[in-house]
């Protein structure tokens, strides 16, 4: 069997659930999160599994910058369907019975048409495994989510949508530039904005 992993600080832990992968994986991400300081102290092993499908919205690259709720049930999935732009590292993370499904759609290149993707989560989900939609950014924002969510309601699959940090706001922040500010008008903003010194966004 494989431990589920997680490495913090110079530190590896490893968890084996007797084969269970789902367990281990969801007990692995809640040490995890206890050691880097983003979840409770508690370490979280209740066994329920998630049903139907889960919107999850992975920020904006960096894996560090999906939110706790949506790291955990990534950890918890039976099924990824997965955009280009969702955070890869995390896609290593997952258990090795985890299906995951490529739903890229690139530019004069591969893409899976929006209503294959939609049969997929629903298609899987009626199976009785629990799908996590990865995207970039936000389910909601320059994405399909709500066409997504409208097709599991229609086939009557339980949907739980994940907000995620959108790079509208989040490349900005990253840059040092702030979205809104009081006091600033539009033109003095982009003022400041292209009088600044070149940022290195990493």
């Amino acid at each position: 069997m494989t431990p589920a992993t997680a490495r913090h600080d110079g530190l590896t832990v490893g968890v084996l659930a007797g084969g269970d992968h789902r367990r281990s994986a969801s007990v692995r991400t809640s040490i995890f999160e206890a050691l880097a300081g983003s979840g409770t102290s508690e370490i979280s092993d209740t066994g329920n599994k998630p049903v139907g499908v889960a919107l999850v919205g992975g920020g904006p690259g960096d894996p560090d910058l999906i939110t706790v709720r949506g790291r955990r049930l990534l950890m918890q999935a039976d099924v990824v369907v997965a955009d280009h732009l969702a955070p890869q590292p995390l896609l290593a993370e997952l258990a090795p019975h985890v299906e995951v499904i490529d739903a890229a759609k690139l530019p004069y290149g591969r893409a899976m048409a929006q209503q294959a993707i939609n049969e997929i989560l629903v298609d899987r989900a009626t199976a009785g495994k629990f799908v996590v939609r990865l995207k970039g950014g936000d389910p909601y924002v320059f994405g399909r989510g709500f066409e997504e969510l409208e097709a599991c309601v229609e086939a009557g699959v339980p949907v739980t949508v994940v907000p995620g940090i959108t790079s509208a706001i989040s490349v900005p922040s990253a840059a040092g530039i702030p979205v809104t500010h009081r006091g600033v008008t539009h033109e003095s903003w982009w003022s400041a904005v292209t009088s600044r010194p070149t940022i290195r966004i990493r």
